[in-house]
């Protein structure tokens, strides 16, 4: 039996045929004659809302630098935080990335995100020291209602609570 054939009997009923010709090509760096067809992109199951534009940076693909328009947003969130009633609250930024590309890959990538958010931020705040965990977790936690490979993916999620 083949590696697809192996493969699917394996995961078939975990996973999609799109995520499953790309965990494929992930670990055996080969595309089956199956998965050389046009797949459908899968949609989300919701639009992102104002919380999540709120509480997320996102990023364009394989990359770590900030555009401009997520720098302006980490501006103003540094100005929120540095407001009387956010001056107790200390972060916790979480890189994620999309599916595409290989897990330590993305796993890498998320943390290099993370760290430039909380690069950016540090710069801006009042106390740096604010900015208390740092981690990424590549691609194990997408964007709820939105597939693996959705660009949104692509994010530092950002969490506040009272410093300690």
């Amino acid at each position: 039996m083949g590696i697809w054939a192996l493969a699917r009997e394996s995961h078939a009923q975990e996973m999609q045929d799109a995520e499953l010709c790309e965990a494929v090509f992930r670990e055996y760096g080969v595309r089956s004659e199956v998965c050389n067809a046009p797949q459908p992109k899968p949609q989300p199951d919701r639009e992102l809302t104002a919380q999540d534009r709120e509480s997320h940076i996102f990023f364009l693909s394989g990359g770590s630098r900030l555009s401009p328009q997520m720098e302006r947003q980490v501006v103003l969130l540094a100005g929120v935080l540095n407001t009387a009633p956010m001056k107790d609250a200390c972060l916790r930024l979480t890189g994620h990335s999309d599916a595409s590309g290989g897990r330590d890959a993305n796993r890498r990538l998320s943390e290099q995100r993370a760290e430039v958010v909380a690069a950016a931020l540090r710069l801006r705040l009042d106390r740096g020291d604010r900015v208390e965990e740092v981690r990424g977790v590549g691609e194990e936690t997408p964007l709820e209602g939105w597939p693996s490979t959705a660009r949104e993916n692509r994010r530092v999620s950002i969490e506040a609570r009272r410093c300690q």
